[in-house]
């Protein structure tokens, strides 16, 4: 029995341009310095 053959044109490429466009901008995010602040306030609190 041969195994499952992973990649290659059959669901391994996202079929809309737009969702690939959106999920490369959610890698490219960078919080403003305000942001990142209350990120790690929150990150912090949760630690005591």
């Amino acid at each position: 029995m041969k195994g499952k053959i992973y990649g290659g044109d059959e669901g391994a490429r996202t079929p809309d341009l737009g969702i690939a466009n959106a999920a490369l901008s959610q890698l490219s995010y960078i919080p403003t310095e305000e942001e990142f602040y209350m990120i790690m306030q929150s990150y912090l609190s949760s630690l005591m």
